[in-house]
């Protein structure tokens, strides 16, 4: 029988799918996420299962339960990520490349999230490395098969005067901002993206890193030019809190650097449909309000019967406009009641919880919603939710 089943992997998200008769992929098991790597993800594996992974971003708790695969990684047909995935790591590694960094204070816990993104790429480009493994960079307009379908993130929503225009930065501006090493290598980065060399990552030290995949076809090109301007925004946006740091490097002023960061990881997250027989299953990742109201401003965000709520639960990935829009009657949140940061209130935050009720939404927990000592909503009594597809 064709299912999708939410795990419960505590704090962090993994679903398991059973396509239809219908889907070219009806004898393979597919994941979305992973989990945090505390649960055993691959129980859910049969020994002769064809096995493909969708990765929505490189958070831990969405990424480590790789360790699990390991033992089947022969089965593991493809793993599709964002078409970003590079670019975002090299974000945080521009940051954590700051010439402040060498003098920071009072950063332990945000250095720690910048640390953990690096390790992430670096286990991924480690498993990902066998040729045995096809690896599929995703976008908007991207489709799995004739079921599943991405919506982000964009392939065009940055500016390409970024790259060729007034606005593209000058070179020595890397070099003021960090060391002069990883300066040096963003800056070949960017000249062979600007001028369209194919080997842009030949003698580059981030070619180490950069997790490799089908950025051959007919929209590597553009996939390297987007991903590119992404890292130049990033730093174009952000070059005054980023002097700002290294002028003082404490967490007062590294701190509105990594929300930023953060969201952009989340901007970049993918989010994609799940359709048969009538039904649409919205898997949505931790997926910013951003991604929704600009999908909802092209038209292309669909009402869904079934949503995974993004972010565990989080407030700040949610409001009343975007469940409106998405008007479901099923939401599903995976969470282990998971503070983030120095956050006071656990995921799910009880004003989601409250503004589903309020919409009358069914509610699928995967632990247990307990706020202050006190259960705000109870779990049913299994752990994982199967959501039949036929």
């Amino acid at each position: 029988m064709a299912y999708l089943k939410v795990l419960n992997v505590g704090q962090g998200d993994c679903m398991t799918i059973r396509p239809p008769e219908s889907c070219e992929f009806k004898n393979e098991l597919l994941y979305v996420d992973l989990g945090n790597g505390l649960s055993d993800i691959s129980r859910e594996a049969l020994v002769y299962d064809n096995i493909r992974v969708i990765l929505t971003h490189s958070h831990r708790d969405h990424i480590l339960g790789i360790v699990h695969l390991l033992p089947y990684m022969r089965q593991v047909r493809e793993v599709v990520l964002p078409y970003c995935v590079n670019e975002i790591w090299l974000i945080a590694k521009a940051v954590m490349n700051l010439k402040g960094m060498r003098s920071a204070y009072g950063c332990d816990d945000l250095l720690h999230e910048l640390q953990d993104m690096d390790f992430m790429q670096r286990l991924l480009k480690c498993v990902l490395g066998s040729d045995n493994i096809k690896v599929t960079f995703a976008h908007e307009g991207s489709k799995l098969c004739d079921h599943i379908r991405f919506l982000n993130p964009p392939l065009h929503d940055v500016k390409p005067e970024l790259l060729y225009g007034d606005l593209k930065m000058r070179e020595d501006e890397f070099y003021d901002l960090f060391e002069e090493k990883f300066a040096e290598e963003l800056s070949y980065y960017v000249r062979a993206v600007r001028e369209q060399r194919e080997n842009y990552l030949s003698d580059n030290g981030f070619n180490r890193y950069f997790i490799k995949g089908d950025r051959e076809n007919e929209n590597a090109a553009q996939m390297r030019r987007a991903g590119c301007e992404i890292v130049l925004e990033f730093i174009n946006k952000n070059r005054k809190k980023l002097s700002a740091f290294n002028n003082d490097p404490g967490r007062s002023n590294l701190k509105p650097v990594m929300e930023n960061y953060k969201m952009k990881v989340h901007d970049a997250c993918l989010v994609m449909t799940l359709e048969n027989n009538g039904t649409t299953y919205l898997l949505s990742g931790d997926a910013s309000k951003n991604v929704f109201y600009r999908l909802h401003k092209n038209g292309n965000l669909p009402h869904a019967d079934i949503f995974k709520v993004p972010h565990h639960g989080s407030k700040n990935n949610l409001d009343e406009k975007i469940l409106g829009y998405v008007d479901p009657r099923i939401a599903v949140i995976s969470h282990g009641n998971g503070k983030f940061g120095r956050a006071r209130d656990t995921h799910p935050n009880k004003e989601v919880i409250d503004l589903l009720e309020s919409k009358h939404i069914e509610i699928f927990v995967t632990n247990d919603v307990i706020k202050g000592g006190v259960t705000v909503f109870e779990k049913k009594k299994y752990a994982t939710y199967n959501l039949e597809i036929e």
